[in-house]
C-alpha cells in the first residue's frame, strides 16, 4: 500500500511539472500574480537589450504605444511637439527657460519625433487637396535650430533615427509592412525586411527587433514572432514566438514585455517574459492601457481606474503616483517627471517623487 501511495505521487508531481504551474491571486488587488507558464512562450535565442546607454538612438526610449513619441531628448535640448489635430502642430526646442519655435505645419501632425546628433526626423501626417481632406505622409528632417529643412515622401507606419541613418516601415490598414533605411539626406535607400503586413520594430544596441504579426485580421489569435537582425538586415535570428498585441511589446534586459488578453480574452494584462528562466508571469491584476519603462521602473495607465501606477521590477512593489484623472495620455519620462501630451503651449507634467501636477509655459 506505501508503494502505491508514493507511486501516485511520483505520478501526480509529473503531471504537475509538465503542465506547469499556476498560482492564483486575489482578482481584486493588485499583487504580482506569480503565474509560471512554459508553454505560453516559445524561446529560441537569448537576447539582452539596454536602451538607456544607446548613444546613437535618436529615441532612446521604451515605451508600448508607438502612436504618440511627441517628446525626446538631444544632449540638454528637449523637444517637445504641439498637436493641434488638424489645425496644425508645432515643434519647440527647450533649453532651460529658453524656448523656441523651430518647425511649423499649418495642417499636419507630427508623431514619432526622434532626436540625435544634431538632427531631428519625424513622419508629418498632412492634409492635402481641396478641402484639406487628402492625407499625406512624409519625413521631415531638419538641424537642431530648425534650418536644413527636408521632406521625403514616405508613408510611415513606424520610424527610428539610428546613427545618422533613418530606419521606417511603410504604412498599411494592417500594420507596417516592410522595413527600409535611408541616409540623413534621403539617399543610400535599403531595403532591410520585406513583409506585407504586421511589423513593428526597435532600433537598439546596433541591432533592429522586429515584431511581427502574419495574421492581422479580427479572427487573429495575436501570436507574434520577435526578430533580430543586425542592421542590414543580416543574421536574422528569430528569438521566440507569444501572443500579445504587437504595438504593445517592450524589451528590456533579457525579457520581453507585452500586453494581451487572458484566458478568456475578457481581460488585457501586463505580462512579462523572462528568457534565461524561460517563464512568463502576469505582473498585473488591473488592465493596463500604456506602460514605459524609466530606470529600473515600468509606469503604467489602467483602464478600470484613473492615474498612474509605478512597478518596481527589483521587488515587484507598485506604487500610486498619482489618482488625478488623466485627461490626456502620458507621451514620456524623463528626469523623474512624467510629460504628458502638450496642448496650447503648455506642457503639463507630473514629478515621479511627489505626484504632484506642474507645467511648462513654452509659448
Amino acid at each position: 500500500m506505501k508503494f502505491f501511495k508514493v507511486l501516485s505521487l511520483f505520478i501526480i508531481g509529473l503531471i504537475l511539472t509538465s503542465c506547469g504551474v499556476h498560482k492564483e491571486v486575489n482578482q481584486n488587488s493588485d499583487q504580482n500574480e506569480k503565474i509560471v507558464s512554459r508553454s505560453a512562450v516559445e524561446e529560441k535565442e537569448s537576447f539582452y537589450v539596454d536602451v538607456s546607454k544607446d548613444e546613437k538612438s535618436g529615441y532612446p526610449y521604451m515605451n508600448s504605444d508607438h502612436c504618440m513619441r511627441t517628446i525626446c531628448k538631444d544632449g540638454d535640448s528637449l523637444y517637445v511637439a504641439e498637436d493641434k489635430g488638424w489645425s496644425g502642430s508645432a515643434l519647440y526646442r527647450c533649453d532651460g527657460n529658453k524656448k523656441k519655435v523651430i518647425y511649423k505645419s499649418k495642417y499636419g501632425r507630427i508623431r514619432y519625433l526622434n532626436a540625435q546628433n544634431g538632427w531631428i526626423v519625424f513622419p508629418l501626417l498632412e492634409r492635402k487637396g481641396k478641402n484639406r481632406q487628402i492625407k499625406a505622409s512624409t519625413i521631415v528632417r531638419l538641424r537642431s535650430d530648425g534650418s536644413d529643412v527636408k521632406k521625403f515622401d514616405v508613408k510611415v507606419e513606424d520610424l527610428w533615427l539610428y546613427d545618422n541613418r533613418i530606419y521606417y516601415s511603410w504604412f498599411t490598414k494592417w500594420g507596417g509592412s516592410d522595413i527600409e533605411s535611408m541616409d540623413i539626406n534621403g539617399k543610400d535607400n535599403k531595403t532591410i525586411v520585406e513583409k506585407d503586413r504586421g511589423i513593428y520594430f526597435y532600433v537598439i544596441n546596433d541591432k533592429i527587433y522586429m515584431i511581427y504579426n502574419k495574421d492581422t485580421s479580427c479572427e487573429s489569435d495575436n501570436t507574434c514572432d520577435l526578430y533580430e537582425m543586425n542592421l542590414d538586415g543580416s543574421d536574422q535570428k528569430q528569438i521566440a514566438e507569444f501572443k500579445a498585441y504587437e504595438d504593445s511589446v517592450c524589451l528590456q534586459g533579457n525579457s520581453i514585455y507585452y500586453i494581451k488578453p487572458n484566458d478568456n480574452g475578457e481581460k488585457e494584462y501586463l505580462y512579462q517574459f523572462k528568457c534565461d528562466e524561460k517563464s512568463e508571469r502576469r505582473l498585473t491584476n488591473t488592465e493596463v492601457s500604456k506602460y514605459f519603462f524609466c530606470d529600473n521602473y515600468i509606469y503604467y495607465e489602467m483602464l478600470d481606474y484613473d492615474g498612474i501606477k509605478r512597478l518596481n521590477l527589483t521587488d515587484g512593489q507598485k506604487k500610486w503616483i498619482t489618482k488625478e484623472i488623466v485627461v490626456d495620455e502620458f507621451d514620456i519620462i524623463l528626469d523623474q517627471k512624467i510629460f504628458f501630451l502638450c496642448s496650447d503651449g503648455i506642457l503639463p507634467y507630473i514629478d515621479c517623487d511627489t505626484g504632484k501636477e506642474r507645467k511648462v509655459i513654452l509659448k
